[in-house]
């Protein structure tokens, strides 16, 4: 009978150990949840502190300006990228305006010959609109009528206007 007896020391062993196992998974499964809690209050102090000093116009405390910097230009970045979407958008309600084009630097949408963005203030290059779109219409078309130079349709074209010219200065 001592085997059982040993037998039953263990598994009461067995189960006490379990059983304080699973009591602290039970505590630290608590622990992370208070901390979330902190770290969630901890936030909105943080926002509530940033709000006050935003609204009073003080200075922060020189310890964390760095934050507030960082905030403040992550911001401006954001904003600048919302300024993008709605000049795509803009733009692509209205794609075949001819008068308009996309500021290089923010994406809003000015006038052809507008030399600075009113947006965001960037320069702009100007190009005359009308030299540009004949220099585009007139590309394709003359890439098709003249052969380059050396191919046999040009030396065939050459010859027959020599000729020509031979027949009239005779």
């Amino acid at each position: 009978m001592a085997i059982f007896d040993t037998l039953n020391d263990f598994a009461k062993n067995v189960g006490d150990k379990t059983a304080g196992t699973f009591e602290a998974s039970k505590l630290a499964t608590r622990i992370g949840a208070l901390n979330r809690v902190i770290a969630e209050a901890q936030q909105k102090v943080g926002a509530y502190y940033y709000n006050k000093v935003q609204e009073t116009g003080e200075s922060p405390d020189p310890e964390i300006k760095v934050y507030f910097d960082q905030i403040q230009e992550t911001q401006e970045s954001i904003d600048e990228m919302r300024t993008r979407i709605a000049a795509i958008k803009a733009a692509a309600a209205n794609p075949l305006d001819p008068g308009k084009k996309l500021c290089e630097k923010c994406g809003a949408v000015i006038p052809v010959k507008a030399k600075f963005c009113a947006e965001c203030g960037a320069a702009n290059v100007v190009t005359d609109v009308d030299e540009e779109l004949a220099r585009d219409d007139a590309a394709p078309e003359d890439a098709d009528q003249a052969p380059e130079e050396g191919a046999p349709e040009a030396d065939a074209a050459a010859e027959t206007e020599a000729e020509a010219s031979d027949d009239t200065q005779a």
